[in-house]
């Protein structure tokens, strides 16, 4: 029955399709305008279940690594981190990126695509002062995972210093 779901749109675009290709000119570029390339990659990011599957997927195997080297007590990712360099063990900890790794930003996407603009510093910050992203899939499960089993997590972003409390409540 799942199959089914997605295989009638399948058939029924590809029924909708032209056999009719056009060739491009050599040397001709595509003309799709960027506008409609951001649209694509919105749209995708927002509904496509090969999305969603794709990041709980990540998140799924970050979590059985995560077990693996908290069960491991030799493990480090720092060889220099061994007991025998007199820098003592660090506790575990996991270091992430905060846009589209951990906080999905699609909205913003979709609302300058809407309005028809494009990115400008000025926009981010007052999307960034909404603290309104939702967490990518599987990442928020990921993160109470890791802070339940003692392991620190670490946000990095390269967002301006003024936007560090908004998204720290987000």
């Amino acid at each position: 029955m799942r199959s089914a779901v997605w295989v009638l749109p399948v058939i029924v675009l590809l029924g909708c399709a032209s056999s009719e290709q056009v060739p491009m000119a050599a040397g001709a570029r595509d003309s799709t305008p960027p506008s409609i390339e951001n649209l694509n990659a919105t749209l995708w990011v927002a509904t496509a279940v090969e999305y969603r599957a794709s990041a709980v997927q990540a998140y799924r195997q970050a979590s059985l690594m995560l077990d693996r080297a908290l069960a491991d007590t030799t493990w480090t990712a720092l060889p220099a981190q061994e007991a025998t360099t007199g820098y003592g063990m660090k506790p575990p900890a996991v270091v992430l990126d905060v846009d589209e790794t951990v906080l999905d930003n699609t909205t913003f996407q979709a609302r300058l695509i809407r309005d028809g603009e494009t990115y400008s510093s000025s926009a981010w910050a007052a999307w960034v002062e909404e603290a309104a992203a939702v967490p990518v899939p599987g990442a928020l499960e990921f993160l109470r995972e890791a802070e339940a089993n003692g392991v620190q997590v670490i946000y990095l972003t390269n967002r301006d210093a003024e936007e560090e409390e908004a998204t720290r409540r987000n």
